[in-house]
């Protein structure tokens, strides 16, 4: 579990087993929540949101709303696992 800090929010970050993250995803992952144009007011009022990285793909989160965020990485989805018509 990851404790960080956007501006006066504090932001629990865990990630589920099933996302199967290293340490240095999980870093970047950090990272990409802590950056400026991430909303995660928006995030957390949707319950849910998915994020999207050039290397990684696309991290989808669910969101709670305590005293803080609870955000939970719940999959990794590769881009070569996209499906596109």
């Amino acid at each position: 579990m990851y404790r960080l800090e956007k501006g006066k929010r504090e932001i629990m970050l865990r990630f589920s087993r099933e996302s199967a993250c290293g340490a240095a995803d999980r870093e970047e992952i950090c990272r990409m929540l802590l950056r400026r144009e991430v909303d995660i007011e928006k995030i957390a009022d949707s319950g849910s949101g998915i994020l999207f990285h050039n290397r990684l793909g696309a991290v989808v989160l669910e969101a709670e709303q305590f005293p803080s965020f609870l955000f939970t990485v719940r999959s990794v989805v590769p881009k070569s696992a996209w499906f596109y018509e």
